[in-house]
Formats: structure tokens, C-alpha cells, sequence
């Protein structure tokens, strides 16, 4: 039964008809939902309720509902209301031209626009098709659904917004932008309260200085920190740097980001790329020069075609184009293999320019089957001319070992020699002259003379089986 708990007025003729007319200041109940308004039919025994005028139903402590009109079916507990539509519940307000509900679910929607509202969190959601689910605090969005605040705007097909939490869970493309930047996903979740995220499928994030991609990504937008999982891609777009890898963290605000799991850092340059992988890498950006700087350390492998290395550890730094490398590194331009304990390599213009090697250093480079040419010394200095080894000077217990003879054809001799101070000349990749500028000493062999015991420099190793062969070589782990 529709109970009247109180009117102005009631008029009732069973001859004339079966409908309870109420007209004033009305009051009617059913179950835990109280209805007013300015007149009503009601028809007790088909249980059903048709409202004019200042509508407003109440159910329960929180929820409320204001109109121009309703019919009510008391039995299905469903009903239709119409003209300036609006629903309260909490700090939500929901305004909409008509709604349906059903009080026994809790359930209320929309399929012709809607606008949601909250004065506390500043949001402003629209959509074409909206659905208020009482029980679970949830309400559904879809088709042109936007949500709006002063600090971003979110635009999706699907949203479901969890009034508690005030999380937003959305799926279909999802763009965000924000003041500082753009969001994209398909799927993922926002807590418009504490600016948490979880984005996923196609994910990526873009600001004025990076592009970030990943397959799933955690993302607080007030703190700038994030992680990613799976494959994930971290854009420098003002240094064209990119590094790579499946597990990630980052710092937007300090300009931080670590990165595992197949890490790698693209740098490119005029004609090629640098690929550098390390098990670990860290890059952080120079607040004086604004310029990035990356770390990798652990199983350091690079390539590029035309230069590859590995070494322990390895800085480089976009500022100076400084590559440094530490713990055994080994680098390889061409036909020459360059080792020692500690290396600097420099970029100019985007190309190669100079390689500084500090102690037990080596150049060496393999000749056919005979032997190799090696280089020693404390320390070298290595230039090259249109990425091309130019010139080799060696400071300090410089040793050579050089076979004499023409390309292709038979050797006629192994020179061996020692002098502090030596300047190496080269053309093509290939010693063109050597000069020994302090109180050299050398010795001339034969070839049928040279006893094997003199063919190596002491310490002398041959990495050749080490060389990275391509940029996806670099992931290979000795």
C-alpha cells in the first residue's frame, strides 16, 4: 500500500473512479522511500502513484531526489521522473532532463545527459548515459563521458566512479590532460582524491620533456613518482635519448628514473644510434645545465656500428657528451680493440671525437693469422677524424709490437719496441706511422725468428668473442 501520510486535500468517488486524488503540501510513504510534491493519483489497488509539482523522494538518511513529475509502480518499486531532474546523495549531486529507478536495487539512470557534481573534490562529470547504484556507492558513465576539474580534464567511452573512494575505474581510450601534460590509456583507475593512478593497455604519459610508455603504469600525479611493469619506454625529447626496459621507477618532479629488466639507452646521434644495456640504469637530469645523465652499471654492453664495448660500469652525460667507463672496460672501433682500467670517450657534433684510456692500456688489432699488432702504455689519447682512429699518443712505458709486410701478402717481420713517449699515426684503420719520441729501443724478428714468448705484451688479452655483433648482441650475458 502507497500510504498518505498527509494533504491538504484528498478527494476520493469510487463511482467515478478508483484513483485517490491529494492535493497540497503532500506526503506519501512507501516503505523506507517518503515522497512530496504538490498533487498526486494515486491507484491503491494497481499500487502505482502518478506526482505533479515540487517533487522530492527521500530514501534512507542520504539519498534525495527533486522533479516535475513521477509515476511509481509500488509494486516493482520503479519509477519514471521528468523535468529538472536532480539527485543528492552525500557530497554528489546529479542534474539530468529524466531518470528512471528501481527503489528495490537502489538503482537509478539516465540515458539522455546527465551532469555530476562535487563541490568538495571540484569535479564535473558529463555524460550520455549515466547509472547510480545506491547499495554500492557506484555510479556508471557512458558515451561522451568527461570529467572535469580545475587541474585536469578526463575524457573516455566507459567510466565507473566509486563515490567512497572517489576513484574513477575507466576502460575503452582514456585521455587525461593535465597542466603539465597528457595521459593516455584503455584501461586503468584514478583516485581523484589522492591523485593515484593505474593506467594500462597502450599506456603513456607526455610532458614538455618526456614521453613515458609502459604496459602497465602506477602514477601519482601530485608527487610526480611513479613505477611501470612490462615494456616500458622513458622518451627524452629534448636530448633524443631513450631508455628502455620491463621494470621501472621515475620522479617527474626530480627529474629521476631507475630502470631493470633489460634495460637499455638508445642515444641518437647523425647517422646511427648508441644502444647501452646494463643491468641496472639510472639517469637523473643536471639542474645547472638542465641536460640528462644516465648510469648503468653491472654487464655493461653497448653498440653502435661503429664502435662497441663492454665494461662493469658506465656514466654518460649529455651536457659534455661524455661517455665514462669503468671496471675492465674493452671498446672496439673497427679492426682495433682498446682496453685499460679506466676510459673516457667524447662526442662532438654527434660523432666520435677522442677516447682517453688510463692505465695498463692497450690498442690492439688482429693481423691475419700471424699475430697481433698491440699498443701499450700508462696512458693513451686516441683522436678520430670523421669517425675514423686518427692518431694514437701514448704517455708513459710505451710498448708496440708491429708486423712488417703488406696486406695480403706474406709478413716479412715482427718490430718490437719500447719508448716512453710514442705518437701512432693511421689511415684507413691502418698504422701509417709511428714515432717514438724518448730514447726508443727496438728490435726487428724475422718471421722464421720470432720466438712465440715475444709475440704478446705482457697482460695482453684478445676479447674478440666478447664484441657485441648488434644491437640486440648487447642482451647476450658471457
Amino acid at each position: 500500500m502507497i500510504e498518505v501520510v498527509s494533504a491538504d486535500k484528498l478527494i476520493f468517488d469510487q463511482k467515478r473512479s478508483e484513483a485517490q486524488r491529494v492535493i497540497g503540501n503532500v506526503q506519501v510513504k512507501h516503505e523506507n522511500t517518503t515522497m512530496y510534491c504538490d498533487s498526486a493519483w494515486i491507484f491503491q489497488k494497481k499500487g502505482k502513484l502518478y506526482a505533479f509539482g515540487h517533487l522530492h523522494m527521500k530514501q534512507g538518511d542520504s539519498l534525495n531526489v527533486y522533479g516535475d513529475s513521477l509515476f511509481y509502480d509500488a509494486n516493482l518499486r520503479y519509477g519514471k521522473m521528468r523535468g529538472h531532474v536532480r539527485m543528492v546523495e552525500l557530497d554528489m549531486n546529479m542534474e539530468t532532463d529524466s531518470i528512471e529507478f528501481d527503489a528495490k536495487e537502489g538503482r537509478g539512470w539516465y540515458t539522455n545527459g546527465g551532469i555530476i557534481r562535487s563541490a568538495r573534490n571540484k569535479n564535473t562529470l558529463t555524460s550520455r548515459n549515466g547509472e547510480y547504484r545506491s547499495k554500492s556507492k557506484d555510479i556508471f558513465f557512458s558515451d561522451s563521458v568527461r570529467l572535469n576539474h580545475p587541474e585536469y580534464t578526463m575524457q573516455c567511452d566507459t567510466l565507473r566512479y566509486h563515490t567512497p573512494q572517489e576513484t574513477a575505474f575507466f576502460s575503452g581510450p582514456t585521455t587525461i590532460r593535465t597542466n603539465s601534460g597528457l595521459i593516455f590509456c584503455e584501461n586503468g583507475w584514478y583516485n581523484t582524491r589522492t591523485d593515484e593512478s593505474f593506467f594500462s593497455k597502450n599506456a603513456f604519459l607526455s610532458s614538455k620533456e618526456h614521453l613515458i610508455h609502459g604496459d602497465s603504469i602506477r602514477y601519482n600525479r601530485k608527487t610526480g613518482k611513479g613505477s611501470a611493469h612490462g615494456k616500458f619506454q622513458l622518451q627524452d625529447t629534448l636530448n633524443a635519448m631513450i631508455a628502455e626496459g620491463k621494470r621501472a621507477q621515475f620522479d617527474e618532479v626530480k627529474g629521476t628514473s631507475m630502470i631493470t629488466d633489460s634495460a637499455v639507452l638508445i642515444r641518437k646521434f647523425e647517422k646511427d644510434s648508441l644502444y647501452i644495456h646494463a643491468d641496472t640504469l639510472y639517469g637523473f637530469k643536471n639542474l645547472a645545465t638542465d641536460k640528462q645523465h644516465f648510469v648503468a652499471w653491472h654487464h655493461v654492453r653497448f653498440f653502435k656500428s661503429d664502435l662497441q664495448g663492454i665494461c662493469d660500469s658506465l656514466n654518460f652525460s649529455e651536457g659534455d657528451s661524455l661517455l665514462q667507463l669503468m671496471g675492465t672496460p674493452v671498446i672496439w672501433h673497427q679492426e682495433n680493440q682498446l682496453s685499460a682500467v679506466k676510459m673516457n670517450i667524447r662526442f662532438k657534433e654527434k660523432t666520435i671525437d677522442r677516447a682517453d684510456l688510463y692505465d695498463d692500456c692497450f690498442i690492439a688489432s688482429q693481423v691475419d693469422s700471424t699475430g697481433y699488432n698491440q699498443i701499450k702504455g700508462r696512458s693513451m689519447h686516441a683522436v678520430f677524424v670523421n669517425e675514423q682512429l686518427s692518431q694514437i699518443d701514448i704517455k708513459g712505458n710505451g710498448q708496440t709490437i708491429y708486423y712488417a709486410g703488406e696486406e695480403g701478402k706474406k709478413r716479412i717481420g715482427m718490430n718490437k719496441a719500447e719508448c716512453s713517449d710514442i705518437r701512432i699515426r693511421l689511415a684507413e684503420n691502418k698504422i701509417s706511422a709511428i714515432t717514438f719520441i724518448t730514447e726508443p729501443e727496438a728490435v726487428f724478428y724475422p718471421m722464421d725468428r720470432i720466438n712465440p714468448k715475444d709475440k704478446l705484451l705482457k697482460d695482453f688479452k684478445w676479447h674478440g668473442n666478447s664484441r657485441p655483433k648488434n644491437k640486440s648482441d648487447i642482451f647476450r650475458h658471457e
